[in-house]
């Protein structure tokens, strides 16, 4: 179970956060991110 939580974090995962801004772990064209994981 931690070896998907991992690849779930490293594939969409949030790594920092600065003001209401959001950085993910995955790059995305525009920062639209079309793909969200729950």
């Amino acid at each position: 179970m931690n070896d998907l939580a991992v690849l779930l974090w490293a594939s969409q995962g949030i790594s920092g956060r600065a003001g209401s801004f959001f950085f993910r772990t995955a790059p995305s064209a525009g920062a639209l991110y079309p793909v969200e994981t729950y």
